[in-house]
C-alpha cells in the first residue's frame, strides 16, 4: 500500500528561496502556512550569519582563509542550532566525523544548560572574583 504525500510536507522541500515561497503561497491557503514558515527560515539564515571579529582576526583571516571559513560555519551552525551538515571540509569522512562530534557537543551543552550547571559555574566565578583583592592600575 503506497503512502500518499501530504501537500504541506512537500512545501518545505520545494521552497528554497523567497520567490518560491511567494509562488507557493498563491497556490493554496494550506500551502501558505507552510510557505510562511519556510520564508521565516530563509530570512533567518540570511540574517544571522556569524562573522568572527577580534584583535588580529583580519591578519589570521588573510593567512588562513579556509580555517576561518570553517570556524565561521561552525559558529553559525552552533548559534543557530543547525545540524553541522554543510561544513566546508573537503574530505567527506572528516566532514561526517566533525559534524557528529559537534552535534554531540551541542547535545551535551543543552543538557548542562537545562540542569543549571552553567548558571552555577557563573555564580561561583562571580563569588571568586568578588573575594579577590582589587588592584588599581
Amino acid at each position: 500500500m503506497a503512502k500518499k504525500k501530504s501537500r504541506n510536507s512537500s512545501v518545505h522541500h520545494k521552497a528554497s528561496t523567497v520567490e518560491d515561497v511567494e509562488r507557493l503561497e498563491a497556490e493554496s491557503p494550506a500551502a501558505a502556512v507552510a510557505a510562511e514558515a519556510a520564508k521565516e527560515t530563509a530570512k533567518e539564515q540570511k540574517a544571522h550569519k556569524i562573522h568572527l571579529d577580534f584583535y588580529g582576526s583580519e591578519l589570521l583571516r588573510s593567512r588562513l582563509p579556509k580555517t576561518f571559513e570553517l570556524a565561521e560555519a561552525v559558529a553559525d551552525d552552533w548559534v543557530n542550532d543547525r545540524s553541522f551538515e554543510n561544513l566546508p571540509i573537503e574530505q567527506p569522512l572528516a566532514q561526517f566525523a566533525a559534524g557528529a562530534g559537534l552535534r554531540k557537543a551541542k547535545e551535551i551543552e543543552k543538557k548542562l544548560d537545562e540542569k543549571g550547571v552553567f548558571l552555577l559555574a557563573r555564580t561561583g566565578l562571580e563569588i571568586a572574583k568578588s573575594k579577590l583583592p582589587r588592584r588599581s592600575l
